[in-house]
Protein backbone atom coordinates (compact mmCIF):
# COMPACT_ATOMS: atom_id res chain seq x y z
CA UNK A 1 0.00 0.00 0.00
CA UNK A 2 2.78 2.41 0.95
CA UNK A 3 4.74 1.54 -2.17
CA UNK A 4 1.68 2.15 -4.35
CA UNK A 5 1.14 5.54 -2.72
CA UNK A 6 4.75 6.55 -3.29
CA UNK A 7 4.60 5.40 -6.92
CA UNK A 8 1.42 7.42 -7.51
CA UNK A 9 2.96 10.53 -5.95
CA UNK A 10 6.10 10.07 -8.06
CA UNK A 11 3.95 9.83 -11.19
CA UNK A 12 2.13 13.04 -10.29
CA UNK A 13 5.44 14.85 -9.71
CA UNK A 14 6.78 13.59 -13.03
CA UNK A 15 3.63 14.73 -14.77
CA UNK A 16 3.94 18.14 -13.16
CA UNK A 17 7.52 18.44 -14.33
CA UNK A 18 6.49 17.63 -17.90
CA UNK A 19 3.66 20.17 -17.71
CA UNK A 20 6.03 22.91 -16.61
CA UNK A 21 8.48 22.02 -19.40
CA UNK A 22 5.70 22.17 -22.01
CA UNK A 23 4.65 25.52 -20.58
CA UNK A 24 8.18 26.94 -20.81
CA UNK A 25 8.91 25.51 -24.26
CA UNK A 26 5.69 26.29 -26.13
CA UNK A 27 3.93 28.89 -23.99
CA UNK A 28 0.21 28.25 -23.56
CA UNK A 29 -0.23 26.44 -26.87
CA UNK A 30 1.04 23.11 -25.55
CA UNK A 31 -0.82 23.28 -22.22
CA UNK A 32 -3.58 20.70 -21.82
CA UNK A 33 -6.39 20.69 -19.25
CA UNK A 34 -4.49 18.03 -17.32
CA UNK A 35 -1.44 20.31 -17.29
CA UNK A 36 -3.55 23.13 -15.87
CA UNK A 37 -4.79 20.87 -13.08
CA UNK A 38 -1.24 19.78 -12.20
CA UNK A 39 0.01 23.37 -12.24
CA UNK A 40 -2.92 24.39 -10.02
CA UNK A 41 -1.91 21.70 -7.52
CA UNK A 42 1.66 23.00 -7.58
CA UNK A 43 0.57 26.57 -6.84
CA UNK A 44 -1.79 25.33 -4.10
CA UNK A 45 1.05 23.42 -2.44
CA UNK A 46 3.37 26.41 -2.80
CA UNK A 47 0.96 28.77 -1.03
CA UNK A 48 0.22 26.21 1.67
CA UNK A 49 3.91 25.63 2.42
CA UNK A 50 4.48 29.38 2.72
CA UNK A 51 1.47 29.67 5.04
CA UNK A 52 2.79 26.75 7.07
CA UNK A 53 6.15 28.48 7.38
CA UNK A 54 4.42 31.64 8.60
CA UNK A 55 2.38 29.65 11.12
CA UNK A 56 5.61 28.41 12.68
CA UNK A 57 6.95 31.90 13.41
CA UNK A 58 7.53 32.61 17.13
CA UNK A 59 6.47 35.85 18.82
CA UNK A 60 5.89 37.30 22.28
CA UNK A 61 2.58 36.78 24.05
CA UNK A 62 1.87 40.51 24.01
CA UNK A 63 2.46 40.75 20.26
CA UNK A 64 0.36 37.64 19.64
CA UNK A 65 -2.58 39.01 21.63
CA UNK A 66 -2.45 42.33 19.78
CA UNK A 67 -2.38 40.61 16.38
CA UNK A 68 -5.06 38.03 17.25
CA UNK A 69 -7.47 40.65 18.56
CA UNK A 70 -7.13 42.67 15.35
CA UNK A 71 -8.26 39.82 13.07
CA UNK A 72 -11.89 40.38 12.18
CA UNK A 73 -12.20 43.39 14.51
CA UNK A 74 -13.48 45.58 11.68
CA UNK A 75 -16.38 43.32 10.67
CA UNK A 76 -19.86 44.89 11.06
CA UNK A 77 -21.26 42.28 13.46
CA UNK A 78 -24.07 44.56 14.63
CA UNK A 79 -25.48 44.91 11.10
CA UNK A 80 -26.27 41.24 10.65
CA UNK A 81 -24.76 38.23 8.86
CA UNK A 82 -25.28 39.57 5.32
CA UNK A 83 -23.27 42.71 6.11
CA UNK A 84 -20.56 40.53 7.65
CA UNK A 85 -20.53 38.25 4.59
CA UNK A 86 -20.27 41.25 2.26
CA UNK A 87 -17.37 42.68 4.28
CA UNK A 88 -15.50 39.36 4.29
CA UNK A 89 -16.13 38.85 0.58
CA UNK A 90 -14.98 42.37 -0.26
CA UNK A 91 -11.69 41.89 1.56
CA UNK A 92 -11.06 38.44 0.11
CA UNK A 93 -12.00 39.47 -3.42
CA UNK A 94 -9.65 42.45 -3.22
CA UNK A 95 -6.81 40.09 -2.30
CA UNK A 96 -7.76 37.74 -5.16
CA UNK A 97 -7.62 40.62 -7.63
CA UNK A 98 -4.16 41.54 -6.32
CA UNK A 99 -3.00 37.98 -6.88
CA UNK A 100 -4.38 38.08 -10.41
CA UNK A 101 -2.10 40.96 -11.43
CA UNK A 102 0.55 39.75 -13.92
CA UNK A 103 4.11 39.65 -12.49
CA UNK A 104 3.15 41.23 -9.15
CA UNK A 105 0.39 38.71 -8.38
CA UNK A 106 2.53 35.69 -7.39
CA UNK A 107 4.78 37.89 -5.23
CA UNK A 108 1.79 39.40 -3.44
CA UNK A 109 0.23 35.94 -3.03
CA UNK A 110 3.40 34.64 -1.35
CA UNK A 111 3.53 37.67 0.96
CA UNK A 112 -0.15 37.40 1.91
CA UNK A 113 0.14 33.63 2.47
CA UNK A 114 3.12 34.08 4.79
CA UNK A 115 1.46 36.99 6.62
CA UNK A 116 -1.71 34.93 7.07
CA UNK A 117 0.37 32.12 8.56
CA UNK A 118 1.90 34.57 11.02
CA UNK A 119 -1.60 35.57 12.12
CA UNK A 120 -2.48 31.91 12.62
CA UNK A 121 0.58 31.64 14.86
CA UNK A 122 -0.58 34.71 16.77
CA UNK A 123 -4.01 33.19 17.30
CA UNK A 124 -2.47 29.96 18.58
CA UNK A 125 -0.14 31.75 21.01
CA UNK A 126 -2.93 34.03 22.24
CA UNK A 127 -5.16 31.00 22.70
CA UNK A 128 -2.47 29.17 24.66
CA UNK A 129 -2.25 32.10 27.05
CA UNK A 130 -6.00 31.74 27.61
CA UNK A 131 -5.61 28.05 28.47
CA UNK A 132 -5.98 26.43 25.02
CA UNK A 133 -2.44 25.27 24.22
CA UNK A 134 -1.75 24.80 20.52
CA UNK A 135 1.02 25.77 18.14
CA UNK A 136 0.45 27.72 14.95
CA UNK A 137 1.09 24.58 12.89
CA UNK A 138 -1.43 22.62 14.97
CA UNK A 139 -4.03 25.35 14.51
CA UNK A 140 -3.36 25.35 10.78
CA UNK A 141 -3.99 21.60 10.78
CA UNK A 142 -7.32 22.21 12.54
CA UNK A 143 -8.34 24.63 9.80
CA UNK A 144 -7.94 21.82 7.26
CA UNK A 145 -11.33 20.51 8.39
CA UNK A 146 -13.08 23.78 7.51
CA UNK A 147 -14.69 24.31 4.08
CA UNK A 148 -13.66 27.98 4.18
CA UNK A 149 -10.01 26.94 4.19
CA UNK A 150 -10.38 24.90 0.99
CA UNK A 151 -12.58 27.43 -0.77
CA UNK A 152 -10.25 30.35 -0.07
CA UNK A 153 -7.06 28.43 -0.82
CA UNK A 154 -8.48 27.12 -4.10
CA UNK A 155 -9.68 30.59 -5.08
CA UNK A 156 -6.33 32.24 -4.40
CA UNK A 157 -4.41 29.43 -6.07
CA UNK A 158 -6.54 29.88 -9.20
CA UNK A 159 -5.99 33.64 -9.16
CA UNK A 160 -2.24 33.27 -8.70
CA UNK A 161 -1.94 30.67 -11.46
CA UNK A 162 -3.98 32.79 -13.85
CA UNK A 163 -1.57 35.66 -13.21
CA UNK A 164 1.23 33.43 -14.48
CA UNK A 165 -0.85 32.40 -17.51
CA UNK A 166 -1.46 36.05 -18.37
CA UNK A 167 2.28 36.75 -18.22
CA UNK A 168 3.06 33.93 -20.65
CA UNK A 169 0.10 34.84 -22.84
CA UNK A 170 1.32 38.42 -23.16
CA UNK A 171 4.89 37.24 -23.82
CA UNK A 172 3.70 34.90 -26.58
CA UNK A 173 1.32 37.54 -27.98
CA UNK A 174 -1.70 35.40 -27.16
CA UNK A 175 -3.16 37.63 -24.47
CA UNK A 176 -6.57 37.92 -26.15
CA UNK A 177 -6.87 34.15 -26.55
CA UNK A 178 -6.34 33.73 -22.78
CA UNK A 179 -9.04 36.26 -21.85
CA UNK A 180 -11.97 33.76 -22.04
CA UNK A 181 -10.18 31.48 -19.57
CA UNK A 182 -9.41 34.51 -17.41
CA UNK A 183 -13.13 35.31 -17.26
CA UNK A 184 -13.93 31.71 -16.28
CA UNK A 185 -11.31 31.85 -13.52
CA UNK A 186 -12.61 35.21 -12.28
CA UNK A 187 -16.18 33.89 -12.10
CA UNK A 188 -15.00 30.73 -10.32
CA UNK A 189 -13.00 32.74 -7.79
CA UNK A 190 -15.99 35.03 -7.20
CA UNK A 191 -18.35 32.13 -6.55
CA UNK A 192 -15.93 30.33 -4.20
CA UNK A 193 -15.23 33.45 -2.17
CA UNK A 194 -18.93 34.31 -1.96
CA UNK A 195 -19.75 30.84 -0.65
CA UNK A 196 -16.84 31.01 1.81
CA UNK A 197 -17.96 34.42 3.08
CA UNK A 198 -21.53 33.22 3.56
CA UNK A 199 -20.34 30.19 5.55
CA UNK A 200 -18.14 32.34 7.74
CA UNK A 201 -20.89 34.92 8.30
CA UNK A 202 -23.30 32.12 9.24
CA UNK A 203 -20.75 30.92 11.80
CA UNK A 204 -20.50 34.42 13.27
CA UNK A 205 -24.30 34.66 13.48
CA UNK A 206 -24.34 31.44 15.51
CA UNK A 207 -21.25 32.26 17.60
CA UNK A 208 -20.83 36.05 17.83
CA UNK A 209 -17.43 37.11 19.26
CA UNK A 210 -17.58 38.70 22.70
CA UNK A 211 -16.21 42.14 23.36
CA UNK A 212 -12.47 42.01 24.04
CA UNK A 213 -12.15 38.34 23.11
CA UNK A 214 -12.33 38.33 19.33
CA UNK A 215 -10.40 35.76 17.37
CA UNK A 216 -8.28 34.35 20.18
CA UNK A 217 -8.99 30.71 19.36
CA UNK A 218 -10.00 28.46 16.53
CA UNK A 219 -13.49 28.29 18.03
CA UNK A 220 -13.84 32.06 17.67
CA UNK A 221 -12.54 32.29 14.14
CA UNK A 222 -13.56 29.81 11.42
CA UNK A 223 -11.07 31.08 8.86
CA UNK A 224 -7.93 33.08 9.60
CA UNK A 225 -6.59 32.86 6.09
CA UNK A 226 -5.78 35.75 3.81
CA UNK A 227 -7.51 38.32 5.97
CA UNK A 228 -4.49 40.58 6.17
CA UNK A 229 -3.46 42.18 2.92
CA UNK A 230 -0.47 44.34 2.01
Amino acid sequence: MVGAGVSEETAVRAGLGKSILRWLESGLEGITERDRILLFIAVFEFLFIITLFGAGQPMSGEQAQAMASSVGSGLPYSRGPEAVALSIFGNNYYLALLMDIPIAGPVLAAYIAFNSGVYVSAQAIAGSLAGAPASGVQMLEMYLSLPTFWLEFMAYSLATLESLYLIFAAYNRRFLSELPKFVVVLVSVTVMLLVSAEIEAFFYARHPPTRGHRCNSAAARPSAFFKQGP
